[in-house]
């Protein structure tokens, strides 16, 4: 092999590996919204939000079961998902960790808060989640979200809501 040929072949290899890092990401095929334990929804907080604010998704999470159910926040970190209309943007080192996409010299993301939870036979926890401290959502544009959780049948998946990013001298009501 000569040494300019090299180069193209790092760049092949590079160009595949993303190419299948990209493919392998994508959503779990066969997630549902709802197991044998647990039901899970999402919905938007507000429709709009200029580029320096942050849109917030209501994250439920219902124990469907007739049993009580103790988990910890290590144990059921869900992943977010968004799309906009130029594909996915920009994620931040805490949406990369849970979603295994770390960049190199990225450490894994310890969990350091543990905190126990329960649910008893038909409740429900609510979580709001801060979208722009997963994503950079300063594009201005219409997105898309959806999460998965983990259960013990496998990830759950929410349903998926849209949400508008506008420029900060746009008012935030006009795509309501």
């Amino acid at each position: 092999m000569k040494p300019t040929q090299v180069p193209n072949l790092m760049v092949l290899l590079v160009c595949l590996i993303l190419a299948d890092l990209h493919a392998s990401r994508a959503q779990t095929p066969d997630a549902v919204n709802h197991s044998d334990t647990f039901a899970v929804s999402i919905s938007m907080e507000k429709e709009t939000a200029s580029a320096s604010q942050s849109p917030t998704v209501t994250f439920v999470i219902k124990n469907i079961s007739d049993k009580r159910i103790d988990r910890d926040d290590c144990s059921s970190n869900s992943r977010v998902w968004i799309q906009g209309e130029q594909g996915e943007p920009p994620t931040t080192y805490r949406e990369r960790a849970p979603t295994l996409r770390l960049l190199p010299g990225e450490p894994e993301l310890a969990c350091t808060l543990n905190m126990s939870w329960s649910l008893a036979p038909r409740e429900s926890r609510i979580v709001h989640v801060l979208l722009s401290y997963l994503y950079d959502l300063h594009q201005p544009g219409k997105y898309s979200v959806y999460l998965e959780f983990p259960a013990p049948e496998g990830w759950l998946r929410t349903n998926t809501v849209t949400f508008h990013v506008v420029p900060e001298d746009q008012p935030e009501d006009r795509h309501q």
